[in-house]
C-alpha cells in the first residue's frame, strides 16, 4: 500500500442476506489479534416488515436474566447462553478493572476486542432465537415489553436490544407496559415483588408455583389484551 494511493477491496456479504443492498460511504478499520485488517460498512437496506393476517395469533416474549428468552406458550430459549456470556462478561469486567487500578488508558485493543466477541455473541444467538421464534409462530405478531433500559446492566441491556431489533427487522411487534408483569400472579391476579426469586415464581396469596420467565410472558401477554393499560 502507498499513501494516498487508492486499493480496490473486495466487498464480503451477509451470508444470511440473499440479495445485494446500499452501503454506508463511511468505513471502519479495526486490525484482528492475529494482526490482519478488517473493513466494515453499513448495511442500508430497508427491512421489508411482511405484514400480519388480521386474525393472526399473538404471542408474547420475555427476555429474561437466566434464560435469554421464554414465550407465552411456555416455551424457553437459550437456556445454555447466560454461563457463556457470564464467563465473557466477567473476563471483560475484570480486564476493565484492572485497567482502572493501574491508571491506564480505559480502551485498549483487548478490550475492544472482548467487546465485539460479547457483542458478537449476543447478536448470533437473539437472531438464532428470533429465527426459531418466527419458523415455530408464523402469521404472529409478537408482544414484548416496551423497557426503558437506562438503569439496566449486562444480559438484560444487551439481550433486550438485540433481541427487539432483530424481531423488529423481521416480523411485526407491539410493545406494552412493563409495569409488574413478573410479579403479577397468572392464576389469581396477586401482585407482589416477593412472588419472584430468580427463576422460581410462588404466588403468596394462593400458591401458585411457575418458572418465573414465563410468568412474566404471560404477564406481557394480558399487559396486550388489556387495552385500558397503556
Amino acid at each position: 500500500m502507498r499513501y494516498r494511493k487508492s486499493i480496490w477491496l473486495p466487498l464480503s456479504g451477509n451470508p444470511y442476506v440473499s440479495r445485494a443492498s446500499d452501503v454506508s460511504k463511511g468505513i471502519s478499520a479495526r486490525k484482528t489479534k492475529t494482526g490482519k485488517w478488517r473493513f466494515e460498512v453499513i448495511d442500508k437496506r430497508e427491512w421489508e416488515i411482511p405484514e400480519v393476517p388480521e386474525d393472526a395469533g399473538t404471542l408474547a416474549v420475555d427476555v429474561g436474566l437466566n434464560v435469554l428468552a421464554t414465550d407465552s406458550e411456555g416455551r424457553l430459549y437459550g437456556e445454555s447462553f447466560k454461563p457463556k456470556f457470564d464467563k465473557l462478561y466477567k473476563r471483560l469486567q475484570t480486564v476493565r478493572a484492572n485497567r482502572q487500578r493501574q491508571g491506564l488508558r480505559e480502551n485498549s485493543p483487548r478490550l475492544d476486542r472482548l467487546e465485539s466477541r460479547l457483542t458478537g455473541m449476543i447478536k448470533t444467538e437473539c437472531g438464532r432465537v428470533v429465527n426459531e421464534l418466527i419458523r415455530k409462530y408464523p402469521d404472529t405478531l409478537f408482544v414484548v415489553e416496551d423497557l426503558d433500559l437506562r438503569g439496566s446492566r449486562g444480559q438484560k441491556r444487551f439481550a433486550y436490544r438485540a433481541l427487539q431489533t432483530s424481531l423488529e427487522r423481521k416480523t411485526a411487534i407491539e410493545k406494552v407496559n412493563p409495569a409488574y408483569t413478573s410479579q403479577e400472579c397468572p392464576s389469581c391476579g396477586y401482585v407482589s415483588r416477593r412472588n419472584r426469586s430468580g427463576v422460581k415464581f410462588s404466588c403468596k396469596s394462593c400458591g401458585r408455583r411457575a418458572h418465573a420467565d414465563w410468568v412474566g410472558a404471560s404477564g406481557i401477554l394480558r399487559r396486550s389484551e388489556d387495552k385500558d393499560i397503556t
